[in-house]
């Protein structure tokens, strides 16, 4: 047995002056009495008072002194030495999804999966290590890998299930990733089976366990609801709904569309077992609302019962149109039916918003326009970020950004420009059409001020000709103001994050969740995100411009079929046996115990003596503050055994630093991001940690976070044909512990081509870590690659069209480009290329109806990478005109 705190005995010291107590002569008060017969005993008492017959007769002094050796004893923490599993290490996996809410069984799947989850930890033995992962929207880690199975447990019992569909595959991906190859692990998988994991996800893993719970499927749920409006009437809408009977008997129940309350449509319906029926409801608003689908019918599953839907109150985009004249622009902002246009002359306009929405400036520039939002069509007042380097003619649309919000369902490629700008963006933004000699459409995102910046004149183009052009300016308009809402992008299913523009000048938004909770949400650039919606119904968000609501469903099939699916086979052998170690166990809980054991029985026996054995509370004062201060000795000892937590300011740092491996990084930037991550290992403080995860196609963590000044070179190995930034931000946020300053280091090319980076950085947000991004810089001798092979969508029979060919070279060569159709080898070329981007066009004509496939391939002496030396692209003909 051993002492991790051995001074603690200096308390044994106290003994000393309790012992003087006890051996202090009995101070006597007199009284008058009218006789002495009852006193006899009196002499014997005197007698009693002497030191050594009171000790051995006074069992009081017997007990404290038996509790005070036991309350040092616990205070030094005494340890000893048994044997444990200690190489052992059990990963938990608690799936949190909606259909984990369940009721067939009592009181739920999720309830049942936790009480296994927490038989599980404590079955285990003394020196396992334990994990908790809450399989979420995101994996998160409630309780780190430790011996702590107390720690482990409180995780469980603090667990709860969320509104949200089931992302299994991602937690136990992330389980494996932080478990690396160690064969004594586990993963216990605990989950209802309704969404598991597909092939692929690591199930052939041996390691993997897997718990179901959940025996039926007896469930209605609403799995779709939309709202849109009637073409023909401004006030008349039409609500889209999809019921399911997801269970094996025959359903009948009330169905009822409100809107604020108010009744719109109530009707009882009958689904038989497996059946899905379409519904679709007329009503009339003539404002905005909350339109509340319900079900009321008694299953297994509630969260399903209701769907809500917010109908955006009609409101009026104000817009300025600065123009010496343009039809095309005034024509397509007066038939937009939510804006309320203004024409001013170029003179009379002296520069900012003026209490406008929106300004639109056409060839037009003043020397100053200041904050506010605005589309800047052939203009280029003196404040706005954009350097005008000459002009350029006839520039040819290369590509254009189909992800933007502005060019959503737009089709540039046939869209011809005279003459343009070039131009030089100076600020932060992105371009969202490319031409050779540069961007020619730029969308400009500064802290106090949005643009939109079109660098060639209208009349100079056959833009305003195309259907693209009002599609352009309409999309811009709802990017820029967000009074342009409409009821689509109100409207998220569970556990995506609220990304919304917001007026100008606002700084900051609250968010009120449908349970009342009041949580701050992040505005940057005009745009506020929150994405803490883990439990549907309608959110509130309120800034000092007034309130949006935003309504959230499940809506999700996967969740409302109850139906337990089979789960993936355990692997045939369980983690490695571990070799039994000596583990220190501590002992000061039963120490503790016992001198709380000890107290009571002494206090009991004064409570006894001073009250005659009545055990009632006693005539002197200084007896009921005795009594009195035992009593809170008693109640801080069994506090103690709570093991209670005080949290205290820590400054330590956690860092992970996620280094890209994959194919797009040379060894060489490899090398310059290793020796970045290691210099600042090297120079950290005493006390941070630091951890290392590699990631390619997946993540995986190479060396786990320490207090080591040295950062050993990655030795994990990662497919390297893909760059995952969502999964190895994921796995570096499951590596941090919570409640503590973390960071997260991207050492990375950032050219993501898998996963959503930018929901793993709000989910980082989320948490509190903050993110670092190191870029390694592209290092190769000579690299080629095809961005696109643009083709117009459809052509008609025989019509001429062109084939674009975009390729970028990182510098001045030339190589073969070879173009094929339908697989048949059209011919080849060898062409030079300028560092940068390069555009090829060839003229094609085809007789024959129905989708061809056009592939382009390109082939260069000493290219470093050749997966990305191949671009498809398709075209679909008409047939031949009949009369």
């Amino acid at each position: 047995m051993t002492f991790l705190s051995p001074f603690a005995f200096a308390l044994l010291s106290l003994a000393a002056p309790l012992l003087l107590l006890y051996f202090l002569k009995v101070r006597r008060r007199e009284r008058t009495v009218s006789s002495v017969l009852l006193w006899e005993s009196t002499p014997r008492d005197r007698q009693a008072s002497t030191a050594f017959q009171r000790f051995q007769r006074d069992p009081l002094l017997i007990l404290q002194l038996l509790a005070l050796l036991a309350l040092a004893l616990a205070l030094a923490r005494p340890t000893a030495s048994v044997l444990g599993h200690g190489a052992r290490k059990v990963v938990v996996v608690l799936d949190t999804s909606a259909s984990m809410k369940a009721t067939d069984v009592a009181p739920s799947r999720f309830a049942v999966a936790k009480k296994a989850a927490r038989a599980l930890v404590d079955r285990l033995s003394l020196g396992a290590e334990v994990m908790v992962i809450e399989a979420g929207v995101n994996p998160r880690v409630s309780a780190p890998l430790s011996r702590d199975h107390d720690r482990a447990a409180t995780a469980l019992a603090g667990a709860q299930a969320h509104d949200v569909p089931s992302r299994l595959a991602e937690a136990v991906r992330t389980a494996r990733a932080l478990t690396a190859d160690d064969p004594h692990a586990e993963i216990q998988v605990f989950t209802d089976g309704t969404h598991p994991p597909a092939e692929g996800d690591g199930l052939g893993d041996p390691r993997i366990r897997w718990h179901g719970v959940g025996r039926r499927s007896d469930n209605v749920g609403i799995t779709s609801f939309a709202i849109r409006k009637d073409y023909f009437s401004s006030f008349e809408y039409q609500a889209f709904l999809s019921l399911v009977n997801f269970g094996k008997t025959e359903r009948s129940f009330a169905f009822t569309l409100e809107l604020d309350g108010k009744t719109l449509a109530a009707k009882s319906l009958t689904l038989g077992p497996d059946v899905r029926r379409a519904m679709v409801v007329p009503f009339g608003n003539q404002g905005g609302g909350v339109v509340t689908a319900r079900l009321d019918v008694t299953d297994d599953l509630v969260a399903d019962n209701v769907a809500y839907a917010v109908l955006p109150p009609p409101r009026k985009i104000a817009v300025l149109l600065v123009t010496p004249g343009n039809l095309f622009l005034e024509k397509e902002l007066r038939t937009d039916p939510q804006v309320s246009l203004q024409l001013r002359p170029p003179d009379a306009y002296g520069g900012g918003m003026e209490g406008f929405d929106v300004v639109v400036l056409d060839s037009v520039n003043p020397p100053r326009i200041g904050r506010g939002r605005y589309i800047l069509v052939n203009s280029a007042p003196g404040d706005v970020p954009i350097q005008l380097l000459g002009r350029v003619e006839r520039p040819a649309i290369l590509d254009w950004d189909r992800g933007s919000p502005i060019l959503r369902n737009v089709d540039l490629a046939k869209v011809i420009v005279e003459d343009a700008v070039r131009m030089r963006p100076l600020a932060a933004g992105k371009a969202l059409v490319e031409s050779a000699a540069g961007p020619l459409v730029y969308a400009l995102e500064e802290p106090d001020r949005k643009a939109l910046f079109v660098g060639f004149d209208l009349f100079r183009s056959d833009l305003p000709l195309h259907v693209a052009f009002p599609l352009i300016l309409s999309n811009a308009l709802r990017w820029l103001h967000p009074a342009g809402l409409d009821q689509a992008s109100l409207q998220l299913a569970s556990g995506q994050p609220i990304v919304l523009p917001v007026e100008h000048g606002v700084t900051a938004a609250t968010v009120l969740t449908p349970a009342g909770r009041r949580l701050p949400a992040q505005v940057v650039r005009g745009v506020l995100t929150f994405a803490d919606t883990d439990e549907i119904g309608v959110y509130r968000i309120l800034t000092a411009r007034g309130e949006t609501r935003v309504a959230v469903n499940l809506m999700n099939a996967d969740e409302s079929n109850l139906a337990p699916r089979p789960l993936p086979a355990s692997g045939a052998a369980g983690a490695a046996a571990a070799a039994p170690v000596l583990v220190e166990r501590e002992l000061w809980p039963l120490c503790l115990g016992i001198a709380v054991l000890l107290l009571v029985v002494e206090g009991l026996l004064y409570w006894r003596r001073q009250t005659g054995g009545r055990l009632r509370p006693p005539a002197g004062r200084g007896d009921r503050w005795a009594l009195a201060l035992r009593g809170a000795l008693l109640a801080v000892l069994l506090l103690a055994l709570l093991r209670p937590t005080v949290p205290r300011w820590v400054d330590r740092l956690n860092v992970v630093f996620l280094l890209d491996e994959s194919d797009s990084v040379s060894l060489a930037a490899r090398e310059g991001a290793y020796r970045f991550a290691a210099e600042a290992v090297r120079g950290k403080r005493g006390g941070d940690r630091a951890g290392l995860i590699v990631f390619g196609k997946e993540p995986l963590v190479d060396q786990s976070l320490s207090e080591r000044g040295v950062l050993e070179r990655p030795k994990a190995q990662v497919g390297g044909r893909a760059t995952n930034l969502f999964q190895a931000i994921e796995l570096g946020l499951a590596s941090l512990p919570p409640g503590e300053a973390n960071r997260l280091v991207l050492l990375t090319d950032g050219r993501q081509n898998e996963g959503d980076a930018l929901a793993a950085a709000e989910a980082a947000r989320e948490q509190g870590a903050d993110i670092f991004f190191v870029p390694t810089p592209l290092t190769f001798t000579q690299e080629v690659a095809l961005e696109a092979l643009l083709l117009p969508e459809e052509v008609k029979y025989g019509e001429p069209f062109e084939a674009k060919i975009v390729a970028w070279s990182e510098r001045d060569t030339q190589g073969r480009l070879s173009l094929y159709r339908n697989g048949q080898f059209l011919g080849s070329q060898v062409v030079r290329l300028t560092g940068g981007k390069n555009v090829f066009v060839y003229r094609q004509t085809l007789d024959k109806s129905g989708v061809h496939v056009y592939q382009a391939g390109i082939e260069v002496e000493g290219d470093t990478l050749e997966d990305n030396n191949r671009a498809v692209g398709t075209v679909v003909v008409r047939g031949r005109p009949t009369v």
